[in-house]
């Protein structure tokens, strides 16, 4: 069985899975729970034979590795550019800059959509939007403010606001201020996630044909708008599976 951890900023999504590549158990912490995840996977036993990782927290990646050779006797393998050598990275200017989670949805897509242009839209405490055409070259992207970091910003800065939880609106003018709050986060940022992968896509692709994939926490939230042709929520642990063979 193989271990796959996605480190982010807000959360923690490990899975396991087996040579199937078949998702056969996963979970989500909180980042700050570190010893609370660490004792979750010392529940795992003697099944796991490798390890694989994203993150994009290196203050945490010495732990990680402490916390796998002592619970696993194994060495995790962390993703890099090395692990993308089917992927072109030739026409972005840095790409020491991509970070670790945008690569395992990289070489999940490449090859689970092979000579497709793709756009991948990741929706957690940032909103990433990166695009990598038919020929396996990656173009660049968009970064945003997530769902959640737009929300606090807002609630931070206006003191007679107070805490809601943010849904699907069903409308967009809101007859209270927590309707006019959430109508203004989630119809705000379907609205300009529609925008940007349009515009994106005909910058980038023109005429021609391309998917639009989304993953992260927040994307099941934005599945009635028909912004993206599929959802892949674990596309990053898939990821990852690929990329430790590589």
């Amino acid at each position: 069985m193989r271990l796959v951890i996605d480190i982010g900023n807000s959360q923690i999504h490990y899975g396991v899975m087996n040579t199937a590549k078949i998702l056969v158990h996963e979970d989500r912490f909180d980042t700050k729970n570190i010893d609370v995840f660490s004792a979750e996977l010392a529940k795992l036993g003697d099944n796991i034979d490798s390890i694989s990782v994203s993150s994009v927290v290196p203050s945490l990646d010495k732990k990680i590795c402490t916390m796998c050779e002592e619970l696993f006797k194994i060495s995790p393998f962390f993703i890099s550019l090395d692990s993308c050598r089917d992927i072109s990275f030739a026409r972005y200017t840095n790409p020491q800059e991509i970070g670790s989670d945008i690569l395992a949805s990289l070489v999940y897509a490449s090859k689970q959509y092979h000579k497709t242009n793709l756009i991948i839209v990741d929706l957690g405490t940032a909103n990433t939007i990166v695009a990598l055409n038919k020929h396996n070259e990656f173009l660049g992207g968009v970064i945003m403010p997530g769902i959640k970091a737009q929300y606090k910003a807002l609630i931070a800065s206006a003191e007679k606001l107070e805490d809601i939880t943010l849904s699907k609106p069903n409308c967009f003018i809101g007859d209270t201020t927590e309707k006019a709050i959430n109508s203004g986060i989630v119809n705000g940022i379907a609205g300009s996630l529609k925008f940007v992968l349009s515009n994106s896509a005909q910058e980038q692709f023109g005429n021609e044909e391309y998917i639009v994939l989304a993953t992260g926490g927040a994307s099941e939230l934005f599945a009635e708008y028909n912004i993206f042709d599929k959802t892949v929520k674990d596309i990053i642990l898939q990821g990852l599976y690929e990329a430790y063979a590589l």
